[in-house]
């Protein structure tokens, strides 16, 4: 990995903050696009990644978990859903834009 790789190409997302060989090979491509789907539909599911962005339930979940990680919706409660963390996110977003 050199450094020449500092933002995604799709969106912008500062890959900087992944600073482990590991944690970027894990960063998903679609994730920018996902946190995008929240703001869209102001709540945030396995269902609604999957028909927004076309992919399948792992993944799906494998973006929630990064999402519960990065502060950015609330960890799971059962069956009931998640709260999204609209400021947590609206900065997360404005840092992709910088």
């Amino acid at each position: 990995m050199g450094d020449s790789i500092n933002f995604c190409p799709n969106c912008g997302h500062d890959l900087s903050v992944y600073k482990q060989t590991d944690m970027l090979r894990s960063f998903d491509e679609l994730y920018c696009d996902a946190l995008n789907a929240i703001v869209k539909h102001k709540k945030v599911s396995t269902s609604i990644l999957q028909k927004e962005l076309c992919i399948g339930y792992g993944r799906a979940a494998r973006m929630m978990d990064k999402m519960e990680e990065d502060g950015l919706i609330s960890s799971a409660d059962g069956a009931k859903p998640r709260t999204v963390m609209l400021e947590a996110l609206k900065k997360h977003l404005e840092g992709q834009t910088k």
